[in-house]
């Protein structure tokens, strides 16, 4: 018989080996089990081995042949990897797998291909931190599902371009409102709110001979001075300790821990024992609010009152400490940082915040090991001062990481607050007049001395220009400007 070349052979080049149950072909030698088919020949030439008798018989052993050793079909886990924030130095990811909520499993992420964590994530959804990033720099990422350290499965590719850092340059003056210092008690400036470069306003407490004034407001040219209380009030219960600006003709401010309102033209001030008397009263320590209509209060022994453009009502924030900072998000979200040293209220502190009018305790300290005293929203981030350094709550994993501690900044002997337009252009300030800008990368020590008489107690930072409010000397209040250089 020939060697024919068509669809209706099998011919196979030089060496063959075929193993299956019942039929081995090595070397050119047939072996056989079933004994009877004798007349099964093999035919020989020199440059391949055809072997059939019956026709009907070829497809049978051709399908044996090229199905003995089916190629695994890879397992697919459902992953999934989303990036849910990028900053300059570091990325966080949300990671899933399409497996049962309750089952741990072990996921690797891999930037540019190597591997870079490997972590056990309870539930089909975990998050990662990926830190050490260079600024202004792509990555890839994707995740494996590791089984014995090796990845049985992959997801998409993500890719990512870190924040670049910005500059740390800026000039710096200061301003003494009055040539004489005021000879009381609590005369400063307390609370600073930047609207933009030619609409700020400082409240606090100041004088000029026998005029006492609680609110000066830059209209770009010059500063202007207001009295929001009755004139006959002391210089003792007038001072504003909070101020949030929504336009002329509404401005919500703290008077010595009552809320009051000036619409343009007088200003009411809200005396809850008197216009709430069912109101439980506590005072009041802090305010932010999104419109005019809806502005919240935190308030001593945990309270939380709420102003929806007709009536206050009264909420607790699920702690008895004393709340004594507020910030909120672009959706509306409240932020609020309580703490106490006061046994009978509870030693520690923590992070609350409020949706959908519910507010809820989303971290709190071990046996008041971080005592959390301000907060500032910054791109919808909440940033933390505390006793201990700067921390940052990320919202998308309920996560508290600490980005700077004091051991590290010994200029820094207590933060202040931090505040900025973005979070790789913040501002960090100590009461003692250390001032740190943050670029996304680093901090660098931009400006202030010290001096025993010389506080800030309060600033703000608009991307352009930084405001702190407070004394260049015992009862002299002053602002200390900085202008970011072109």
């Amino acid at each position: 018989m020939k060697a024919i070349h068509n669809s209706k052979f099998l011919i196979f080049n030089s060496k063959l080996i075929i193993q299956n149950s019942k039929l081995i072909i090595q070397n050119s030698k047939l072996f056989t089990a079933f004994k009877p088919f004798r007349w099964l020949k093999v035919i020989r030439n020199s440059s391949f081995v055809i072997f059939f008798r019956l026709p009907f018989l070829l497809f049978p052993l051709a399908l044996l042949l090229f199905t003995s050793c089916p190629e695994p079909t890879p397992p697919d886990y459902g992953l999934s990897l989303e990036a849910v924030d990028i900053v300059c130095t570091e990325a966080t990811f949300k990671v899933s797998a399409g497996i049962d909520s309750t089952s741990a499993w072990d996921c690797g992420l891999y930037r540019d291909d190597s591997l870079v964590i490997s972590q056990s994530i309870s539930g089909g959804v975990g998050y990662l931190r990926d830190t050490g990033l260079e600024p202004n720099a792509s990555y890839n990422y994707h995740i494996g599902y590791l089984k014995k350290g090796k990845a049985k499965d992959r997801s998409q590719v993500v890719n990512i371009t870190t924040l670049d850092t910005t500059s740390s340059s800026f000039a710096w003056s200061e301003e003494h409102i009055f040539d004489e210092p005021c000879d009381f008690f609590g005369i400063r400036f307390r609370t600073v709110d930047i609207v933009s470069d030619d609409n700020i306003w400082i409240g606090g407490a100041f004088c000029d001979n026998d005029s006492f004034y609680n609110v000066t407001h830059w209209d770009g040219s010059q500063w202007t001075y207001y009295n929001t209380t009755d004139k006959s009030r002391t210089h003792f219960d007038f001072p504003v300790f909070d101020i949030q600006f929504f336009n002329e003709n509404n401005i919500w401010m703290l008077h010595e821990g009552s809320p009051a309102f000036y619409n343009g033209e007088s200003t009411f001030r809200y005396r809850f024992y008197q216009d709430y008397p069912n109101l439980p009263h506590h005072g009041i320590n802090t305010l932010w609010g999104s419109a005019p209509d809806d502005v919240w209060f935190g308030a001593y022994a945990g309270a939380i009152y709420h102003w929806d453009g007709e009536t206050f009502h009264y909420i607790h924030s699920g702690t008895d400490m004393t709340i004594w900072d507020m910030d909120g998000t672009s959706d509306g979200t409240v932020y609020l940082v309580a703490y106490s040293t006061d046994g009978n209220e509870g030693i520690g502190s923590c992070l609350i915040r409020i949706k959908d009018n519910i507010p809820e305790i989303v971290w709190e300290s071990d046996q008041g090991s971080e005592l959390i005293a301000r907060i500032n929203i910054v791109e919808d981030v909440p940033y933390l001062t505390s006793n201990s350094g700067l921390m940052m709550y990320l919202p998308q994993t309920g996560q508290l990481f600490k980005l700077a501690d004091y051991e590290d900044y010994p200029k820094l002997t207590s933060f202040l607050r931090v505040c900025g337009p973005s979070r790789n252009d913040l501002i960090v300030v100590s009461s003692r007049m250390a001032i740190y800008h943050y670029n996304g990368k680093q901090f660098r020590y931009i400006y202030g001395y010290y001096h025993p008489d010389r506080r800030i107690f309060d600033f703000d930072y608009n991307g352009n220009i930084i405001i702190g409010g407070g004394l260049y000397q015992l009862w002299a209040p002053a602002f200390f400007l900085g202008y970011r250089n072109k």
